[in-house]
């Protein structure tokens, strides 16, 4: 065997461990951790919900629905937008006919200056907001009647700066949606727990970003955010950085996917790929340990498929497929994506493809715009 070849064996074997720690950090994080609904004898503070809204989508109704049937005391929902078009006028209107004693309004961000339009549609409402308690989420998330029980729950028993919560892939319509969901089940969430295990949490995302107004305040508020394409990692990591604790929920939300042709499955997953290098960039390259299936696949090319190569191929994505069937069927709970899960070597294999090209592609597409993105991840709209 040559050195490239026993290198490249160290590399594999080492990345099957990584992979089999990840999952041990994925089992133990939600079996220490089940859903509770937080102390019936605590006073739940009152919330105000903040939702940015680009534009209207399939689902997008029934996702803004799911935050207004909460099972909560005191809370009120506040949707914010760049424009007032007749459609998103219709879809509040529509809300708040369904729940006529809900407090359902929004805020227009007509000096939105961007380059980061999300940040500038949430400064506009979360001044807007009437609770110290803000609880922000992007648009194409989906909950259930306890979400805002179980995350301020952990927030106050926590005494946390900021609580953020994982999301599963749901409303899978395509193949291209399929693939995005495996990846978040088996590489997103593992690598986000093994790290928790080991390091703690300094970042958050944006299923959820539970924090006040006095901490957003702390570190200038969503302002220095506007110029940054992760806007939800910086956060938590301005967070992080004041003192206060960062804690992730056990709740997963459910993100409805709207990923129809490989166009849109390409330039979300290199946004995606390009984003994380920027935030992480010394985790982003170490993170080639994480592609354990593309590192076996060659390994097994340059040993001419000898039977131990074989072995270890066969190896990996056996524990690959078997470590998704358990977990989704334990915790994840995702029938959706069951059917596609056959996909999940091809899947790492295209993750890798991603992970390098990331590394020479410096400009994404984001809502029909497109960024340059520079060092430390902040943006320019490119014209």
């Amino acid at each position: 065997m040559g050195i490239v070849s026993l290198l490249l064996l160290s590399l594999t074997t080492l990345s099957f461990c990584y992979s089999l720690g990840a999952a041990y950090c994925a089992w133990t994080f939600f079996k220490r951790n089940q859903q509770g609904k937080g102390d019936s004898d605590t006073p739940l503070p009152p919330v105000s919900i903040v939702k940015p809204v680009v534009k209207v989508e399939e689902g997008t109704l029934e996702n803004f629905m799911s935050f207004c049937d909460q099972d909560y005391p005191d809370y009120e929902v506040i949707f914010s937008l760049s424009q007032e078009g007749e459609l998103m006028i219709s879809l509040f209107e529509d809300l708040k006919k369904f729940f006529p004693n809900r407090e359902i309004r929004w805020v227009t961000a007509n000096q939105n200056k961007g380059p980061n339009y999300k940040v500038g549609n949430l400064i506009a409402a979360v001044r807007e907001a009437k609770y110290e308690i803000l609880a922000i989420s992007d648009g194409d998330m989906r909950v259930d009647r306890n979400y805002l029980k179980q995350i301020i729950g952990l927030f106050l028993q926590e005494k946390a700066g900021l609580v953020t919560c994982l999301y599963r892939g749901t409303r899978i319509r395509s193949i291209f949606s399929a693939l995005q969901s495996l990846t978040i089940q088996t590489d997103f969430i593992p690598n986000v727990l093994f790290d928790h295990r080991f390091e703690g949490i300094s970042y958050a995302f944006g299923a959820t970003i539970l924090t006040s107004k006095e901490v957003l305040a702390s570190f200038g508020g969503l302002e220095i955010l506007q110029e940054y394409l992760a806007d939800d990692y910086h956060a938590g990591n301005q967070v992080h950085k004041k003192g206060y604790g960062v804690c992730l929920s056990p709740y997963l939300v459910d993100h409805i996917f709207c990923t129809k042709n490989f166009r849109e499955y390409f330039l979300h997953n290199l946004r995606w790929a390009i984003t994380q290098r920027v935030c992480r960039p010394i985790g982003y390259f170490a993170s080639i340990i994480t592609h354990s299936v593309s590192l076996a696949t060659v390994f097994l090319i340059l040993e001419g498929f000898s039977s131990g190569a074989v072995a270890l191929f066969c190896s990996i994505c056996g524990f690959r497929l078997l470590s998704f069937i358990y977990f989704n069927k334990s915790l994840f709970r995702n029938r959706e994506v069951t059917p596609y899960f056959w996909l999940i070597p091809f899947n790492d294999f295209l993750n890798s493809v991603f992970w390098f090209a990331s590394l020479f592609v410096n400009t994404v597409h984001w809502r029909e715009r497109r960024f340059r993105v520079f060092r430390g991840g902040k943006i320019v709209e490119v014209n």
